[in-house]
């Protein structure tokens, strides 16, 4: 220490020597190990799950769907064209069309499911044409009373489900003569390994395809110069097709309402059971 106006100032030295460049190569060194471990670890991983998986043979091991196909693609032969030319020599055994017919799709079931009803309700071996279930509803119409008037608003008989297959069959006859726009593509694959060289070949981060850049795949990959949104397809049984082309926004309420009433659920039951 030293004293300067009658003032002492104490001096502390460390005995460490500080950051010295061993100590920094000794540190990268450690980090360059543990960086080289985790990418070592997560490479392993990956091919453990390409084996798993290809040890489970599944329609999803050799499908993939196109989500922004152009709104005029529906020729399947251009498709299995694209890829077997364009995508190393990629064969595509099954390609299905999906286009915006949600509301067709929903009242042929709709008209099925009547049908069916109807089927039920009728002897066996009765003609379904309209002429014969036309007779049906009017003669069952004209022997309800009043309580039979009243029971059919809550239990549908041949005429309420007669009327409903009349305005579906309407309804189907319309919509059969629009347009509709493709909407999803999904193409199947000969061999797995097709599959796997056509993700790797379009597969591009979601920004890419929102900004529509062409130079994220090389320009042979260009489907009519447009850059697709590939990823790999569902199994078919996890696939709604009646809501297939439903919004995000829309299928968002629809977990959210779904993830509400299963709450309310585990609410009422716990109120219930207050031993729980």
């Amino acid at each position: 220490g030293s004293t300067v106006n009658n003032s002492t100032y104490f001096v502390l030295k460390n005995n460490c020597d500080g950051s010295t460049v061993r100590n920094g190569m000794v540190n990268l060194a450690v980090l360059f190990v543990m960086v080289t471990g985790v990418l070592l670890m997560n490479w392993v991983v990956v091919q453990a799950e390409v084996s798993f998986d290809e040890d489970e043979q599944t329609a999803q091991d050799y499908s993939i769907v196109i989500k922004n196909p152009p709104p005029n693609a529906q020729d399947p032969q251009v498709w299995k064209d694209y890829f077997h030319q364009q995508l190393y020599g990629a064969n595509v055994t099954v390609c299905t069309i999906g286009v915006d017919n949600d509301l067709l799709v929903r009242n042929l079931v709709t008209r099925r499911e009547n049908l069916r009803l109807i089927e039920m309700k009728v002897p066996p071996g009765t003609p379904l044409d309209m002429l014969t279930l036309a007779g049906l509803a009017v003669r069952e119409e004209k022997a309800r009373g009043v309580w039979g008037r009243f029971q059919a608003t809550f239990v549908p008989g041949i005429p309420e489900h007669l009327a409903k297959v009349v305005v579906a069959t309407s309804k189907i006859q319309g919509l059969a003569q629009e347009d509709h726009n493709v909407t999803n593509v999904f193409c199947t694959f000969e061999t797995e390994r097709d599959q796997r060289r056509v993700l790797e070949a379009l597969s591009v981060g979601k920004h890419a395809v929102r900004r529509k850049i062409k130079s994220a795949v090389i320009p042979e990959h260009l489907f009519q110069g447009k850059l697709l949104h590939v990823v790999e397809a569902e199994e078919p049984s996890a696939i709604r097709w009646q809501d297939l082309n439903e919004s995000s926004a829309k299928r968002t309420k629809q977990k959210n309402l779904y993830h509400v009433g299963h709450r309310c659920g585990h609410c009422h039951y716990f109120l219930d059971c207050p031993s729980h």
